[in-house]
């Protein structure tokens, strides 16, 4: 059997990881064709290039038996030029597999969601937080590949190393597409200050192999903990036997409990409003990190291997070869509300709680400053965080004087509120000045700015998101 997969991207990896361990362990001959293996400077190992194999790609094609599209673009209009149509009138099976929220592909490619979400080809879905959104896809869990448990790291000092490995920096008001990476970043910028013997490490934008030797070198390590679901990386500090945080909502436990069968899981559960309680007892306790890394290794080789996975994949090819309409069948039904209520809205609710617990802790803290003060609330930067600080001081009616400031206030010459420049205005020191801006970086800036300009006002970080 020759199964050949098309992708747009390297989608973390996953799909090649999956040819790799076809290829390794069944019958099955896969191959991947990609059409841009870098994304965000992000490489990850490769099959088929579509630009430099296109001869390859469809010679392989026309022997296929299963053609294997991963996430969604048009059968005959598509980036690879491509009608994958004809092959499918030609009897060889065709299999859609999704690793991206619908609404995300929609965004991305122009597309309906419904389009996405009803497209009439038989449908796999990662077993993470995507499947709440494809009720016609059959579960399938991530491949992690040859990643095993690493022995401690060798160091001749006390250095205890956090890792974090974000695929990207968008901001936490996108409910899915984002690692919360600037308020984690916040966090691990704090307890790096605090205790001496950290050293956080923080990789963005560099090739996987360079990523899986950093996760490699770690005492902790951090998937992400804002969106309720967990990630192929997260999967492969599991293995390494390194305890790893992350945040898994309800929908997602059950979902992790039903494709493996475990009664216990070995993601260290937190969310933002307990990461830096959670790291603190982690730093602060070696014998503790060893025990649940050894237990994150254990639970990996008992229920999350490759060749366990495999079957999940095997099985939906066999199906499809032998003509069952197994693949169609629902998971759940979108017209049912309490299905509903159990995929997705339960969980959204929670998440949109959490944010609003954020937003009032800190307009209850400007009113308080405020009131002690009896200043202003300066606001420096009217980018989107800006924007996002005055939507929060709209919807609470603050009852507080405020004001913006930016360095390019002229850029928003036609906002909803006056921007002035930050060295145009007089500083009182009862005055508190916001730094709207998710980067610690450019905080850091910020402050540096107003002290050049001689501020005499408090300053704070805004972090409600």
């Amino acid at each position: 059997m020759l199964a050949v997969h098309f992708s747009l991207t390297s989608l973390a990896g996953a799909p090649v990881r999956l040819v790799s361990a076809l290829n390794k362990y069944t019958d099955i001959k896969a191959r991947l064709v990609t059409l841009n293996p870098v994304i965000r400077g992000m490489v990850f190992e490769q099959d088929l290039v579509w630009r430099d194999d296109q001869k390859a790609a469809l010679e392989l094609l026309d022997s296929a038996d299963i053609i294997h599209l991963h996430n969604y673009f048009r059968l005959d209009a598509n980036q690879f030029s491509i009608d994958f149509s004809s092959y499918l009138k030609r009897g060889v099976k065709v299999v859609r597999q999704f690793h991206t929220s619908p609404y995300t592909l929609a965004k991305r490619g122009g597309f309906e969601v419904e389009t996405i979400v009803d497209d009439p080809l038989p449908q796999l879905v990662i077993s993470q937080f995507h499947e709440r959104y494809y009720p016609h896809a059959r579960l399938v869990p991530n491949i992690v590949g040859n990643i095993n448990k690493r022995p401690p790291p060798a160091r001749s000092d006390d250095i205890i190393r956090i890792a974090y490995t974000p695929s990207n920096q968008n901001p936490t008001t996108r409910r899915w597409d984002n690692k919360g990476f600037y308020e984690t970043e916040c966090i691990l910028d704090t307890l790096q200050e605090k205790y001496s013997q950290v050293e956080v490490i923080i990789a963005k934008g560099i090739p996987y192999s360079e990523c899986l030797a950093i996760k490699q070198s770690a005492d902790i390590v951090i998937d992400e903990v804002v969106t309720g679901s967990f990630h192929l990386s997260g999967l492969e500090s599991l293995a390494m036997g390194i305890p790893t945080i992350a945040y898994l909502d309800q929908r997602t436990i059950e979902t992790v409990i039903k494709i493996t069968g475990a009664k216990k899981l070995p993601w260290i559960n937190c969310n933002l409003l307990t990461l830096e309680v959670m790291l603190t007892r982690l730093i602060e306790d070696a014998e503790l990190r060893q025990c649940i890394g050894d237990f994150s290794s254990a639970w990996m080789n008992k229920y999350w291997t490759d060749k366990q996975n495999l079957v999940f994949y095997t099985a939906a090819y066999n199906d499809l070869l032998n003509n069952k309409n197994y693949l169609a069948e629902d998971r759940f039904q979108t017209t049912n509300k309490l299905d509903c209520w159990d995929a997705y809205e339960y969980s959204n609710l929670i998440w949109k709680s959490n944010w609003i617990v954020n937003e009032t802790r800190c307009v209850e803290l400007w009113a308080d400053y405020a009131n002690a003060c009896s200043g202003r609330l300066i606001v420096y930067g009217y980018g989107e965080y800006g924007q996002e600080l005055l939507a929060i001081l709209i919807r609470t009616s603050l009852e507080l004087p405020y004001c913006f400031i930016d360095k390019e206030a002229e850029k928003y010459a036609d906002s909803a509120v006056p921007i002035v420049a930050p060295d145009s205005l007089q500083y009182a020191s009862n005055d508190f000045v916001l730094l709207a801006s998710p980067r610690v970086e450019v905080r850091r800036g910020m402050r540096d700015y107003l002290c050049e300009i001689n501020c005499k006002a408090g300053v704070f970080p805004f972090l409600c998101r």
